[in-house]
């Protein structure tokens, strides 16, 4: 039996060339070296993109171990799955089975590698793979024949080289394939933990795990939490503190009326733009909060602003009814067309996403959600669905129309979904937030965790209001904590000074708004 290593190089950034003080390797280096003590190891492919084949077969021949056969770089024409498999075709023949790695797989264990390849020998496994262990651990395997298969699937060339292609293009007809499964000892899929260095926080929190094992994991991580916190990766900014809606969902923040008083000043927005850009490096960047993003005068600048920074994506929620933009749908062409001609986004995101609060399917249901007269209810409902399908088809896969579910809407959510998946705009159920008790609690059902985990929001989030300060959270509404005021202190002292208030949730403390909150275990991107 032979089993050839195969790495995929697709989407992984310069951190993964980055030697970390604890052992002077790469995560790129690392791999090498760990994937080569596999069961039954044949060799080494490094599937990468065309442009980047030289200065990888440079690294390797500088860096891998004396010992290892030489390391064979092939490019893939494009980043998909099909053309990841076309680029395996000619080297199918030379093993039996294939573990698929990526290539800033620093922690690639060889032991669990042997647990899962005699697994999957044992019962003659076509894909094997490993569940409720961190990412990073565990290879993939596919037995080398099941190779020009995928390869010819229709639906594989769809599929982008993201770190779950491999399991995508298989799961589309998985009762087609012998699949095996690994199953981890503690399941931790839920911190969402993935141990390679794509990102600068991912870089950063392996630096404080190295000696992870798929054996010791579940007690490292227990051990470790403190750094789960490593950057921030969303970041809420409001920049108009006023909306037309008054939302029953939506607290009591904003004045009666609009005036320029509301907008954040686009220049010093344009700071934090780019203190964000230097800090977390890679995050998508909110601009709603609780107001209405598209009255901004500034919008588009704006957006331009964000999308300047290759590794920042752009998030607004709006209601889609706004007087100065909505009524004239050609200015989304026209943003439409700023988001074509922007560099593609280094991440694993789009450069933009958009939801549209819509809430119903009649329009009086809209008016109770919404406070708005019968005739004020259709005309708006009306308004901001034609608004949600216009940029549907602007801006494909990038849309959603949402439903913030409550009491109020709950007979409606099934007619919702099933009239909003026939659009251009896909549907969105999104939970209902008491907002700590600041709201009447209307959620239908109490879908929270029976035992309570850290804030995912104090672990990823930084909220920053429209006069810039920076609350604890987005629930945080009066500021009863203020971690400082992103005008004039920097991003990561601001991001330091919340560490604490994490680590007192480790322990179980539970202190202020977060004794009241529900929203500790929702989780923005």
């Amino acid at each position: 039996m032979k089993s050839l290593v195969v790495l995929s190089a697709h989407g992984i950034s310069d951190y993964a060339f980055q030697p970390f003080s604890q052992n002077g390797l790469s995560a790129f280096a690392s791999a090498l070296e760990r994937t080569a003590h596999f069961p039954d190891y044949a060799g080494t492919l490094i599937i990468a993109p065309e442009d980047r084949c030289a200065s990888i077969e440079k690294y390797c021949a500088e860096h891998k171990p004396a010992d290892l056969p030489p390391v064979r770089v092939v490019p893939a024409a494009e980043s998909t799955a099909a053309a990841f498999f076309k680029a395996l075709i000619p080297f199918a023949a030379e093993a039996d089975h294939c573990f698929i790695v990526w290539a800033d797989a620093l922690f690639a264990d060889a032991a669990a590698a042997k647990q899962l390849y005699a697994q999957h020998c044992q019962y003659r496994a076509e894909y094997s793979f490993a569940d409720g262990y961190p990412e990073g651990l565990v290879p993939q395997i596919i037995a080398a024949g099941l190779i020009p298969i995928l390869a010819a699937l229709p639906h594989a060339a769809e599929i982008p080289l993201t770190r779950s292609f491999l399991f995508d293009t298989i799961k589309k007809d998985i009762n087609s394939y012998d699949v095996e499964t690994l199953i981890a000892p503690a399941d931790v899929r839920y911190l969402r933990l993935a141990f390679y260095t794509g990102t600068k926080a991912e870089w950063l929190l392996c630096s404080h795990f190295d000696g992870i094992t798929a054996e010791n994991y579940a007690e490292y991580i227990a051990e470790r939490q403190e750094y789960l916190r490593p950057l921030p990766a969303y970041y809420g900014i409001e920049i108009t503190a006023y909306h037309p809606l008054r939302s029953i969902y939506r607290p009591p923040l904003f004045p009666d009326t609009f005036d320029p008083s509301c907008c954040m000043d686009i220049d010093r927005l344009a700071l934090i733009i780019d203190q964000i850009a230097a800090f977390s490096e890679t995050a998508v960047v909110s601009l709603s909060l609780y107001g209405e993003p598209l009255l901004h005068p500034n919008f588009a600048s704006i957006l331009g602003l964000i999308l300047n920074h290759r590794n920042l994506s752009v998030l607004i929620e709006t209601g889609g009814i706004t007087n100065n933009t909505a009524y004239d749908l050609t200015y989304f062409d026209d943003l439409a067309q700023m988001c074509r001609d922007a560099l593609p986004r280094k991440g694993p995101y789009l450069p933009i996403y958009w939801i549209v609060d819509i809430d119903a399917v009649s329009s009086k249901i809209y008016g109770a959600v919404h406070q708005l007269s019968d005739e004020e209810a259709e005309r708006r409902l009306k308004q901001a669905a034609t608004f949600a399908d216009h940029l549907g088809k602007l801006f494909p896969k990038a849309v959603w129309a949402q439903m913030t579910r409550m009491n109020e809407n709950e007979a409606e959510l099934e007619p919702f979904y099933r009239l909003w998946e026939k659009r251009s705009a896909q549907p969105l159920i999104q939970k209902y937030d008491h907002i700590c008790g600041m709201l009447p609690d209307r959620r239908p059902a109490d879908i929270s965790p029976l035992e309570r985990h850290p804030c995912w929001h104090l672990k990823r989030d930084m909220t920053i209001c429209n006069d810039g300060v920076v609350p604890l959270c987005k629930n945080d509404c009066a500021c009863s904590v203020m971690l400082g005021n992103a005008f004039t202190v920097p991003l990561e002292t601001i991001w330091e000074r919340g560490q604490r208030f994490y680590q007192e949730q480790l322990k179980s403390g539970y202190k202020g708004v977060c004794r009241n909150c529900d929203e500790y275990y929702t989780y923005n991107f």
